[in-house]
């Protein structure tokens, strides 16, 4: 299915990233023969969600700015979650040395 699945959304442009996969999963999806046909480990199965993430935006254009590798928009969810809850300062406007 996972399979039928990728297929399906590769045809209308949209890759399928995994992360955080169980190892059962990952045994199956080697056995069956779908990570091969999927384009195998490194392009879309990833241990950690970083990784995923990082695999995803390499290859996305942002769609306010157009360059996605260094859009202002790209904000790390974690970063933005701990300034939510208060463990980090929010971004302060930094003052503009005119001298």
């Amino acid at each position: 299915m996972l399979l039928h699945l990728s297929e399906r959304l590769q045809k209308v442009g949209i890759t399928i990233i995994i992360a955080r996969m169980k190892k059962q999963f990952m045994d199956t999806v080697r056995k069956t023969g779908t990570l091969e046909k999927m384009g195998g480990d490194n392009r879309r199965f990833f241990s950690r969600i970083t990784f995923a993430l990082a695999q995803a935006w390499a290859n996305v254009e942002c769609d306010k700015c157009g360059n996605g590798k260094n859009c202002p928009l790209r904000t790390s969810v974690a970063i933005q979650q701990a300034k939510e809850r208060g463990e980090l300062e929010p971004d302060q406007p930094k003052p503009v040395d005119i001298a």
